[in-house]
């Protein structure tokens, strides 16, 4: 019997798993590092977590960090921050975590 002759039996015994999310489809992984004490960039990363969802299909996680801080990581790279008392728009994330997606998978 030849090794090929495995291979499907082997596939055959492989797991799926229903509900999980398929990395294949989208690899990427956003980190959203926030300041936990200010109400503004609490309530700021709550809906930017829920259109990264809704327009991107991207989990984001979600991270305390040092205080006054706003800062999105894609894939481990800064992508964009707040700058100084400024928070990004929801549209600034979204291109930034475009830009990147498109840089890396080029």
């Amino acid at each position: 019997m030849s090794a090929n002759h495995f291979v499907p039996a082997l596939a055959r015994k492989m797991p799926t798993y229903q509900g999980l999310p398929n990395y294949f489809e989208n690899p990427m992984k956003a980190l959203i590092k926030r300041c936990s004490i200010c109400p503004s960039v609490l309530n700021f990363t709550n809906v930017v977590v829920e259109a990264l969802k809704r327009d991107l299909d991207i989990e984001a996680e979600v991270e305390d960090g040092d205080e006054g801080i706003f800062l999105v990581f894609v894939d481990g790279s800064l992508v964009i921050q707040r700058d100084g008392d400024t928070l990004p728009d929801i549209e600034e994330v979204e291109t930034a975590i475009e830009i990147e997606s498109s840089t890396v998978s080029a």
